[in-house]
């Protein structure tokens, strides 16, 4: 099951990738991504503004100073390092976790004429979240004894990401992170979410994959009868589980979703949009995925596939989800495209 989870995410995020990059994609668009094109003159004249690179010496030498720095620092944090990769390998709900610093970083080196051109030393903006990380650290460390092992795991987390961008800004400067702030952003979400947060997220999006499976069972004419999160129909029981409530997957596709309005979307609105959209698809390919389980379970012929969709079935439902935001990103395009046409006159 665990494999099924990690090949799922795996194909998820190479597809997304491919996606975003494929040229018959950009084309369906009727333009090119706007991934460079972030400020208020490039939106107007399309055209990005030229810039000039850093010194390419001083460059080696403060790129050589940040990986020293980084490896040196990172060193009382390789416990918290291990638990998180280890939690990308094993865990229900942060299977994405070892990825995020590879997007990044690839993020990063793909923009990285523009994110570099004004390098400066950034002391007051380094020191000021250096700082923030060791008081972070402490208040884990004190409150060690009353916090859970998720949410202390979560504190360290969050100080180890704020000593990572603290010595990014250190190194090139606060204008520099100005530019990658999308980037840098991103690194957050190897911080585990709180507990506290989780209990009252996954009854609820249980509560609605049921409200969905139950419309869905009702649609397609099977006669059911429904006691919370469990159903009774003609040859089986259904229950939406914990592990059907959808948050993995929720996950998965919030961090496509920001890839892809980054990648294809100017507008922030329109962003925000895709973002949101992110909670119907999850619940729907969650309930047709539930449904679908169902029915194969009542047709005996059908056994052998019945167990390859229940347990591998998460990948082609990721594929239905990210095929759904990919439509979803086109319209938004497409409005946009529009819009500029109407701007220009």
């Amino acid at each position: 099951m665990q494999r099924a989870r990690t090949v799922g995410l795996f194909t998820t995020v190479r597809a997304t990738l491919r996606l975003l990059m494929a040229h018959g994609v950009q084309n369906a668009l009727g333009c090119q991504p706007v991934m460079l094109m972030t400020n208020e003159l490039e939106w107007q004249s399309g055209v990005s503004p030229t810039r000039q690179p850093a010194d390419r010496p001083s460059m080696t030498r403060k790129n050589l100073c940040f990986a020293l720095a980084i490896l040196i620092l990172t060193v009382p944090y390789l416990k918290a390092l291990k638990t998180l990769i280890t939690n990308s390998l094993h865990s229900s709900v942060y299977p994405y976790t070892g990825m995020i610093p590879l997007l990044s970083g690839g993020l990063i080196y793909l923009e990285k004429g523009r994110i570099f051109s004004r390098v400066r030393n950034g002391f007051g903006i380094g020191l000021t979240l250096l700082l923030a990380a060791l008081a972070i650290h402490c208040f884990g460390n004190r409150y060690s004894s009353v916090l859970s092992p998720n949410d202390l795991l979560a504190l360290v987390a969050l100080s180890m990401v704020a000593v990572w961008v603290g010595l990014f800004a250190l190194c090139y400067g606060k204008e520099t992170c100005r530019a990658a702030a999308f980037q840098l952003s991103l690194i957050l979400l190897i911080v585990p979410l709180p507990e506290a947060f989780l209990e009252r997220v996954i009854p609820f999006m249980q509560g609605c994959s049921a409200l969905a499976v139950a419309l869905l069972f009702r649609l397609s004419g099977f006669p059911v009868f429904q006691d919370g999160f469990r159903f009774s129909l003609p040859g089986a029981d259904v229950e939406v589980a914990k592990q059907c409530s959808g948050i993995r997957s929720a996950l998965a596709l919030f961090i496509t979703s920001l890839l892809m309005g980054y990648i294809f979307l100017r507008s922030p609105w329109r962003r925000l949009w895709l973002v949101l959209a992110v909670f119907p698809v999850t619940i729907l390919k969650n309930a047709l995925r539930i449904v679908t389980i169902y029915w194969l379970t009542v047709h005996a012929s059908l056994g052998p596939v019945t167990v390859w969709v229940h347990r591998y079935g998460g990948i082609p439902f990721s594929y239905l989800g990210l095929s759904l935001l990919a439509l979803f990103v086109i319209t938004l395009r497409r409005f946009e495209w529009v819009a500029l046409q109407r701007a220009r006159g």
